[in-house]
């Protein structure tokens, strides 16, 4: 790989922000949401089975799941979380 891909690919693993321009961040959130209906797998973004966070932006319900820690922690493990609310 060449560097410039391998630093592209450790920015995006860490959460960098690729663009700080407002538009060209909303357009990717339009798209990524968009997918399922555009492919015409759903005919809403809220029907998607898959993980989404169409309900928490627009209704600003809660985003909560199950933290899971591998390899499984032991029970005095203080830091590591089992329930989480995001």
């Amino acid at each position: 790989m060449k560097a410039e891909k391998v630093a592209r690919l450790r920015a995006a693993l860490r959460g960098d922000v690729v663009t700080d321009e407002e538009k060209a961040q909303a357009e990717r959130l339009k798209y990524v949401l968009s997918h399922g209906v555009k492919e015409g797998l759903v005919e809403r973004t809220r029907e998607w089975p898959g993980l989404h966070c169409v309900r928490q932006l627009v209704d600003g319900e809660p985003l909560t799941g199950t933290w899971f820690v591998r390899p499984r922690p032991t029970p005095s493990c203080s830091r590591c979380p089992r329930n989480v609310i995001l």
